[in-house]
């Protein structure tokens, strides 16, 4: 059967769904559907998912629609958290390359926690209380009734991706893997997309429309839904009572009229996490030979100093 000879293996909220639909409109390419991440190589208990115990002829059916492309890919970004996934991968697929995106990781967790609230997986929609529940979190207490994944609340791991990037490049070896920095891919996507295709050496003329895809956009009806979901006998109840049609403009306006925005990130708030993530920064950027200064403390304005006033 078919195999898949590349992989975009993280990270999260760092362009990788736009990526994986410029790439999946290629010729040359086939990827399946954007909602089946497989996590087939990933055995860590906290990360399953529905795939992960697929047996191989049925992780190979994923692709059994690629045909004659040149490359087969998918994308679970989980896979970056798991060196043993890269063990995995290499057995599998010798010849295995990898992408992995990378982005600013207070910049990280903001857009990670408002995708959690806006799908029920965070109940917490102040991102200072939700880190500060982290610990908590970790022992099982906290956590949302309707969260599908709990593991992915724990935000500074999501965004502690240098060492987890060390083992990658230390088992696959550096020619294997293309990094791409998020900066880089929002300031010129043309660019940074000509390169990811250089690099698995397929077309890189074929025209694409780079749209952005999966943004951060406001959260409608959060309160309703997170209702609905923990009381799932009064929506069953409305399901049968209400006709589909008018259910759909009945959720709809009260969508708009319950919209929530994602609130922005308070300067101390990011001052504090790239204070944090500044000796892994620091890191990153000797992993990858990049200058990442804007990822640090020092690129943001100084602190305003507090006047004691007159004496």
């Amino acid at each position: 059967m078919t195999r898949p000879t590349f992989f975009i293996a993280g990270a999260p909220k760092c362009g990788t769904t736009s990526l994986y639909q410029y790439l999946s409109n290629h010729p040359e390419i086939f990827l399946p559907p954007l909602d089946m991440e497989p996590n087939y190589f990933i055995r860590d208990t906290e990360m399953a998912t529905r795939f992960t115990k697929q047996t191989e002829e049925e992780y190979l059916a994923l692709f059994s629609e690629a045909g004659s492309v040149r490359h087969i890919g998918e994308r679970s970004v989980s896979y970056i958290y798991s060196s043993e996934a890269a063990r995995r991968i290499l057995a599998f697929q010798p010849d295995a390359k990898v992408l992995i995106m990378l982005r600013n990781p207070a910049d990280q967790i903001r857009s990670l926690h408002w995708n959690c609230v806006r799908s029920l997986n965070e109940d917490v929609t102040d991102l200072a209380d939700a880190l500060e529940a982290e610990s908590e979190r970790r022992e099982g207490r906290r956590l949302p009734a309707t969260a599908a994944r709990p593991h992915i609340l724990q935000y500074r791991q999501a965004a502690s991706c240098a060492g987890p990037l060390e083992a990658w490049l230390n088992i696959l070896g550096r020619d294997r893997i293309h990094v791409i920095v998020f900066d880089e891919f929002a300031q010129d996507t043309a660019l940074v997309h000509r390169q990811v295709l250089e690099f698995l050496g397929v077309d890189h003329t074929v025209a694409v429309d780079h749209q952005i895809h999966n943004r951060g956009e406001p959260a409608g009806g959060i309160g309703l839904r997170r209702f609905l979901v923990r009381h799932p006998a009064i929506r069953a109840s409305l399901r049968a009572l209400v006709p589909g049609k008018a259910r759909a403009g009945i959720a709809e306006r009260l969508g708009r009229m319950t919209t929530q925005s994602r609130p922005p990130m308070s300067d101390d708030l990011r001052r504090q996490l790239l204070t944090e993530f500044e000796p892994q920064v620091e890191k990153l950027e000797s992993l990858l030979g990049k200058n990442l200064s804007a990822w640090k403390p020092a690129s943001l304005p100084p602190h305003p100093s507090v006047s004691s006033g007159p004496s």
